[in-house]
């Protein structure tokens, strides 16, 4: 058992957490992200502070949702493995369908 399952072992919520409370504990699980996966992590976290969507102008796709960023991330994340990491991706993926 790896040192982040404690996210693993937590109560069963009745409601979905918060894109910044996965995006937070993405940053904490995974050590040395990759630049392109920290990118949009940036993102994300930009976008999990306010209730809008996000734009950037550095983003390749200004003015994208949340869905394309959570995509755009999840292709970068793929060396991520492990129980941690593909609850955590799936999370994700639930905070914003």
């Amino acid at each position: 058992m790896g040192p982040n399952d404690s996210i693993l072992k937590g109560p069963k919520m009745t409601e979905p957490r918060t894109l910044a409370d996965v995006v937070n504990d993405i940053r904490h699980s995974w050590a040395n992200i990759p630049v392109p996966a920290r990118f949009y992590l940036e993102d994300l976290e930009q976008l999990s502070t306010r209730e809008e969507t996000f734009y950037s102008a550095e983003t390749p796709y200004p003015g994208e949702p949340d869905r394309v960023l959570v995509e755009c991330f999840l292709m970068n994340a793929q060396d991520w493995q492990g129980a941690t990491a593909d609850y955590l991706k799936r999370e994700l993926k639930e905070t914003v369908s």
